[in-house]
């Protein structure tokens, strides 16, 4: 296993990442008790999750256990892949709109503070990659390095068209966790700008591969699951066909 977490220390994996991979390896390789792994007892260890987690959680695990039997060349790889696990349940998610981002930047008063809550909201990067961030003056974009290695570039919008960007590589994960938590609900986390940027995209009816492509996505389905509707959004969607 440490030979796999070196691996994605290599691909530049975030820490939290790796943290989560490991994790969720160190559960299952417990779980098999010194014995090698199987098809049968692959299975038999996703099958016992599914009563303890929630779908999404054993996906991930799923998903994990996949992704370091690629790395190991296992021959059984297609049979875990094809394991169904319970389909995920609709969940409502709350995002940030326009007008509650504005109402909230307005009660801030330290403009690096602003600032900081623009750059997330009008770019949907994640925490991880504004320690990298870097401008490129000719384009009038930032460039972005993110997972495996990979970088992308993120047209500026006029919203945060003045920002020295740079000047936040020094902020850490528990800084802006903590500034957050100053000025937003409970529910908002660094992942809700994200979650927020994509879903209000894709809600005004923006290209979801260009949308894929913002966000860092290898996968068009990646970025489908960052479309959640809110409670309020399925009533007005109800009200507008039946009067």
């Amino acid at each position: 296993m440490e030979k796999f977490i070196r691996y994605l220390e290599k691909q530049n994996y975030s820490k939290n990442t790796i943290y989560s991979y490991r994790y969720a390896l160190t559960d299952f390789f417990k779980f098999l008790g010194g014995k090698t792994i199987t098809l049968f007892n692959t299975s038999k260890y996703l099958k016992s999750q599914v009563s303890k987690y929630k779908p999404a959680t054993v996906q991930f695990k799923k998903h994990v256990i996949l992704s370091y039997l690629r790395y190991s060349k296992c021959k059984f790889l297609d049979e875990i892949e094809s394991i169904k696990i319970p389909s995920i349940s609709n969940v409502f998610f709350n995002t940030i709109n326009n007008q509650m981002f504005e109402t909230i930047v307005e009660t801030v008063k330290k403009q690096e503070v602003k600032d900081l809550f623009k750059i997330l909201y009008y770019t949907g990067i994640r925490i991880s990659e504004l320690k990298q961030l870097k401008y490129n003056k000719n384009k009038n974009s930032l460039i972005i390095f993110g997972k495996g290695m990979k970088y992308r570039e993120i047209p500026i919008l006029k919203p945060i068209n003045n920002i020295n960007f740079e000047k936040y590589n020094k902020y850490s994960k528990k800084q802006i966790y903590q500034l957050i938590k100053d000025y937003w609900p409970n529910w908002v986390t660094p992942h809700t700008f994200r979650r927020s940027f994509c879903t209000n995209l894709i809600r005004k009816g923006a290209n979801i591969k260009i949308v894929s492509m913002i966000m860092g996505h290898s996968k068009i389905e990646t970025t489908a699951r960052y479309l959640h509707f809110t409670s309020s959004d399925i009533i007005k969607e109800l009200e507008n066909h039946f009067d």
